[in-house]
């Protein structure tokens, strides 16, 4: 009598339906992964700021990217009016663009969807500007670069007293800064150990380096405070690198005249004007200011209940000027000549005997800078030298 065979075809019905059901699924599987949309990368965004009317690049513009009415980074535009901002996750953005004495804007851009470059491009509209009474109970207004961490003083969102100083804006800007009796600046313990850079060219400490004012800060348009890890051409006193980019003439003419009087015989003047022809632009600032505490405040005499400032006047002179020529979107060359002069009389203690000492200080410097972009890398930002 035959043996029951049906145990033995339902075993080997198994084995067979799992030697067909593996290779299934490891097909199914590779296939699915094939067709899998990849995660969305980070992209860059990028492009050009510029006067709607003369197409002149506008340099130091604002720029800031938007999501949900956050910021998401910060940058400014470069000397030719261009901004990249790197490793920007995907997703949709607006990008705001913000210049004094230009009408905003916002761009919608969308990153991740097709190119590596969200190509965001404006042409900003001039608007005249308005004067009105501003009161002002806050701090200094510094913008801090996302990606390097340094601070940016803007000329824009500055509304301070007319007696302040370069140093004293560079001693609240930076952090460790202490200003000394004598007027230079300490930066985490290092006398004076810091460089200016004007419109991109290196000012020597012989230069920057005295008792007077190196420039008015009225012509300033961007401080860029860097305290650390910057690029190698930056070398020489290096508590810290001032990088300082003079205000940029744009639109038609223009021209502002302001004073100012207060106590121990304070008074001050100053003359703003510039104007653009096509390709060429000029601009000019000159200020005087004088008083009767030039150096050191005022002391209390105990002995007989009055206040003591004697020998203490001095005055101060600042002349700017600035040539801008643009020959071609890839090139730009500014023209600086600057020069300062400073008055005053040393304090001197009357009991020991009579010093009078009166000292003059000056500084000048012609700085000849051309900047031009190479051609356009991968991501489009460009370089420039």
């Amino acid at each position: 009598m035959a043996p029951d065979q049906g145990p033995l075809t339902h075993v080997y019905g198994e084995r067979m339906n799992s030697k067909i059901l593996y290779p299934a699924l490891v097909v199914a599987w590779l296939v699915a992964a094939g067709f899998t949309t990849p995660p969305p990368l980070d992209g860059d965004v990028g492009g050009s700021v510029a006067d709607s009317a003369t197409s002149t690049p506008l340099p130091g513009g604002e720029v800031r990217i938007l999501r949900g009415g956050n910021t998401i980074a910060a940058t400014t535009t470069d000397a030719f009016g261009r901004y990249v901002i790197h490793n920007v996750p995907a997703g949709s953005y607006s990008v705001e663009v913000r210049y004094l004495g230009y009408r905003s804007e916002v761009r919608n851009i969308a990153i991740g969807t097709t190119d590596a470059l969200a190509r965001a491009d404006f042409r900003l509209v001039p608007l005249p500007i308005n004067l009105s009474a501003v009161e002002v109970a806050s701090a200094v207004p510094l913008a801090v670069d996302t990606r390097t961490g340094n601070q940016i003083f803007k000329q824009n969102d500055y509304h301070g007293a007319p007696t302040n100083t370069t140093s004293q804006i560079l001693q609240q800007s930076i952090v460790g800064a202490a200003r000394a009796p004598t007027g230079e600046v300490h930066i985490r313990g290092q006398h004076a150990e810091y460089t200016y850079y004007v419109d991109g060219v290196p000012v020597p400490a012989g230069i920057s380096g005295s008792l007077n004012e190196l420039f008015d800060p009225q012509v300033v348009n961007q401080i860029d405070f860097q305290t650390g890890g910057w690029d190698a051409e930056y070398g020489n006193k290096n508590a810290a690198v001032v990088n300082v980019t003079t205000r940029i003439p744009s639109g038609g003419f223009h021209l502002d005249a302001s004073g100012y009087g207060g106590s121990f015989s304070a008074n001050g003047q100053t003359l703003n004007l510039s104007t653009n022809a096509g390709k060429v632009g000029l601009f000019f600032s000159g200020a005087h200011q004088g008083t009767d505490m030039r150096r050191e405040p005022v002391a209390f005499d105990s002995l007989r209940n009055a206040t003591e400032n004697f020998h203490n006047d001095g005055t101060d002179l600042f002349g700017f000027g600035k040539i801008q020529y643009i020959p071609t979107d890839r090139d730009v060359v500014n023209l600086d000549v600057n020069r300062t002069r400073t008055r005053f009389a040393v304090p001197f203690d009357s009991v020991e005997g009579i010093i009078d000492d009166h000292q003059q200080d000056v500084n000048g410097f012609v700085n000849l800078g051309w900047r031009h972009r190479f051609a356009e890398s991968s991501s489009e930002s460009g370089r420039s030298a």
